[in-house]
């Protein structure tokens, strides 16, 4: 896979996004769709002990992210939201390139 230049970079509205193992920037998210909704949801309960008690639900999308490392990916990306609360546990699950 070619590494796109300096130049390139410029052209994607990048977000920083903090993981718990890496970090990364991300263009807007695509193709978004909730997989899952409260109940369904495995880790509900740190959610709640740790953001707010809302209407959790788990979303996947796609969107090309800047790795540490340089590179430039399309990867599925998977993350918890709440409204009033935001983006929360965003994660890489798989590159799509």
């Amino acid at each position: 896979m070619k590494q796109r230049s300096e130049a390139s970079r410029a052209d994607y509205d990048l977000t920083v996004v903090e993981c718990r193992k890496t970090t990364f920037k991300s263009s807007a998210l695509s193709d978004v769709e909730i997989i899952a909704i409260r109940n369904s949801i495995p880790v509900l309960k740190f959610l709640e002990r740790n953001y707010a008690k809302d209407r959790w639900r788990k979303l996947k999308g796609t969107a090309t992210v800047l790795l540490e490392n340089g590179k430039i990916r399309q990867a599925e990306v998977h993350w918890y939201e709440a409204h009033g609360i935001g983006k929360r546990q965003m994660k890489i699950k798989r590159y799509l390139d």
